[in-house]
């Protein structure tokens, strides 16, 4: 399991260690743990497998917000971007009012403008913390993700998002993602 946790400490940084044994066990499952403002902090090797190609683990942390809004490249993989976006901004405001939100809203709305701050003003409801999603990958092609969100956020402000094939195609791109040397 990668673990993102060393680089850059961030509030809710600290996995806890039954956490930890969920990635584990998860593995070769992409899987992602993310803190309240989309930092991701830990992965499974398959979501480094899945996710690093296209870009989502880049930064220092990454973070899920920032590459929706800001990276070229999560429009060209992310085939319903729209939908992407809205529920990466479900997610943003879930995060509620806290210092780290704000300064993450107010640093996107700079840098995106309307793009962004009339999207997250249309925003209603919470959105649902599972679904599916196409994503176009640089080296497994066209896959239908199904991901489910599993709150946290009781104790540590962290999501566990696990993604799973939604189709036969995807199970098998995972196989071979799963087999390929590191």
């Amino acid at each position: 399991m990668a673990d993102n946790s060393r680089s850059r400490p961030q509030l809710g940084s600290t996995i806890r260690p039954t956490v930890r044994a969920v990635l584990d066990r998860l593995e070769p499952t992409p899987s992602l743990v993310i803190n309240r403002v989309g930092d991701i902090i830990a992965w499974t090797l398959g979501g480094e497998r899945l996710f690093g190609p296209i870009g989502l683990l880049d930064g220092s942390p990454p973070n899920v917000s920032r590459y929706v809004f800001t990276d070229a490249r999560a429009r060209r993989v992310m085939t319903d971007w729209s939908r992407v976006a809205d529920a990466t901004l479900h997610q943003l405001r879930r995060s509620g009012d806290s210092p780290e939100a704000n300064a993450l809203i107010a640093e996107l709305s700079r840098d995106c403008g309307t793009d962004f701050t009339d999207r997250l003003q249309a925003i209603a409801g919470t959105g649902a913390a599972f679904g599916e999603a196409p994503v176009q990958h640089p080296t497994a092609g066209p896959l239908r993700l199904a991901y489910e969100t599993l709150d946290l956020s009781i104790v540590d402000d962290q999501y566990l998002v696990i993604c799973l094939p939604a189709d036969d195609r995807t199970r098998q791109a995972f196989d071979r993602l799963a087999d390929s040397p590191d």
